[in-house]
């Protein structure tokens, strides 16, 4: 998809960044197909959860998760690509993204990529919290 966006828009692969932004739908029969909901050069995620945290879908943020909850689905995110210079930073997260809960397989493997989700406090409480997302469901 990287290479796709970037040669369409004409910019150099390595000046284009993975941009996520979390929707307020947890379902994809919940966007309306109107041209304001079509993503013209991305993809709707959906299958991620997240570990250490939970998500406040009113304030559209991270939270402190809740007592005896390990793991919360998010709601579905856009993913699509832009040049480095215009990629939010501030007052985001970037939040690892594995597809097992223990992080890596026995090669070594299993980040995928970071997500930037949206926190009002410093970022460095969610490091020290630990928190992920982990693809659970790989289904379109």
């Amino acid at each position: 998809m990287k290479q796709t966006i970037s040669r369409k828009k004409g910019w150099a692969l390595d000046n284009s960044a993975i941009c996520t932004v979390v929707t307020k739908y947890r379902d994809r029969k919940d966007i309306n197909t109107d041209n304001s909901n079509i993503l013209q050069n991305g993809k709707y995620l959906n299958g991620l959860y997240i570990k250490g945290a939970d998500w406040d879908i009113e304030k559209n943020e991270i939270k402190h998760q809740n007592p005896n909850v390990l793991i919360k689905e998010l709601p579905l995110i856009e993913i699509t690509y832009v040049e480095n210079y215009k990629k939010k930073k501030k007052g985001t997260f970037k939040t690892p993204v594995y597809t097992t809960s223990s992080r890596q397989n026995s090669n070594g493997a299993g980040f995928v990529f970071e997500a930037d989700l949206a926190t009002s406090v410093n970022e460095n409480l969610w490091i020290l919290q630990g928190v992920v997302a982990i693809i659970m469901n790989l289904s379109n």
